[in-house]
């Protein structure tokens, strides 16, 4: 490495990069996904009606035979309650004094606010794959389990209505016909998953299933991208999106996400699975961006993740600026029978 003496220092400036390197924060495929799709929150709680078994009062009858009058109570209600997260920017006024001058290159406010973004939407896809505690909401594991590890759900019991247990297989090595029997669960008539995710091993033990064909397709055009609305068949179909590699499973997209829990395998119904938002009564709702912020979110389009913002404000007898992220709502599948995961997944 060279090194530079005052000879050349004091007639040279330092170069300094437009944009921040992201060396931490790691793909986050569903939470994108879940954000950008949220669906609206209303009221205190969020009901949904669950119907539990079949009306079993019909009979075959022929004549005068008297006919049944009998009501039989085939539904309960699901209870479900908001949870929010914030993240806080936080400025001593004499820094943004400092870089506001020609000099500052990288605008500080807009970098801390973008990272607190980023870091926030991290934050949410670790939890979105942990079992719920506290005040975190629902994960992909409380709505895919079979009352292993979470035995209520919706406020209801699992072992009561077993209608609400989730697709929960156990599979040591990862095979297509494995695949099959866990896509298979998920399904009733013409209703089954439309979405696979996973972690990047075991992703890649997929792909090696279908070497070679998915090898030459991969040659051709490359993988196929999932957005965060839909899939596209190239990279350069994306037109400003962002895009996560996946592989075909019946007809659903196979995608890896490196929030995905260890060793599990992950097939979803969208169409039963939301992150439903609610709105801040008093807040801004604003969008993702990444204007100074090179890594994961990049390529993120300007839409919202359904983040709201306070505004800076000024703490008392302080030279600073302090300002808010928060996000309310809850992660709710109203029907989890047609969420599953398969675990135990080494090989």
């Amino acid at each position: 490495m060279a090194t530079f003496d005052d000879y050349i220092q004091s007639l040279t400036l330092h170069s300094l990069a437009p944009q921040v390197a992201d060396g931490v924060l790691a793909g986050n495929f569903l939470t994108h996904r879940l954000l950008m799709n949220a669906k609206r929150w209303d009221g205190e709680t969020m009901k949904f009606p669950f119907a539990y078994r079949k009306n079993t009062s019909g009979q075959w009858y022929d004549g005068m035979d008297t006919l049944s009058t009998t009501r039989v109570n085939t539904r309960i209600r699901l209870s479900f309650e908001p949870r929010w997260y914030s993240h806080s920017v936080v400025l001593a006024g004499t820094d943004l004094d400092v870089n506001n001058t020609q000099a500052g290159v990288i605008k500080l406010l807009t970098t801390e606010m973008e990272w607190a973004q980023q870091s926030m939407a991290d934050t949410i896809g670790d939890a979105f794959y942990t079992l719920q505690a506290g005040k975190l909401p629902q994960s992909i594991l409380d709505i895919t389990d079979d009352a292993t590890d979470v035995t209520t759900y919706g406020g209801a019991s699992r072992s009561t209505y077993t209608g609400l247990n989730g697709q929960r297989n156990s599979v040591t090595t990862l095979s297509v016909s494995a695949m099959g029997t866990l896509a298979d669960d998920c399904s009733a008539g013409s209703v089954g998953p439309n979405l696979g995710v996973t972690t990047k091993a075991i992703w890649g033990y997929y792909e090696g299933l279908l070497q070679p064909t998915v090898r030459h397709n991969i040659d051709i055009s490359g993988y196929p991208q999932a957005t965060s609305d839909g899939v596209v068949s190239s990279k350069s179909a994306l037109k400003g999106d962002l895009g996560f590699d996946y592989l075909w499973f019946r007809g659903m997209p196979i995608c890896r996400d490196e929030k995905a829990t260890a060793q599990s395998m992950f097939m979803l119904n969208e169409d039963y699975l939301a992150w439903y938002s609610l709105a801040s009564a008093k807040w801004s709702q604003v969008p993702m961006g990444s204007s100074t912020i090179d890594g994961v979110y990049k390529k993120s389009p300007s839409k919202s993740f359904k983040f709201y913002w306070s505004g800076l404000r000024e703490p008392q007898a302080q030279d600073a600026e302090v300002g808010f992220f928060k996000m309310g709502g809850q992660l709710i599948s109203p029907n989890p029978r047609f969420q599953g995961r398969a675990a135990g997944i080494t090989g």
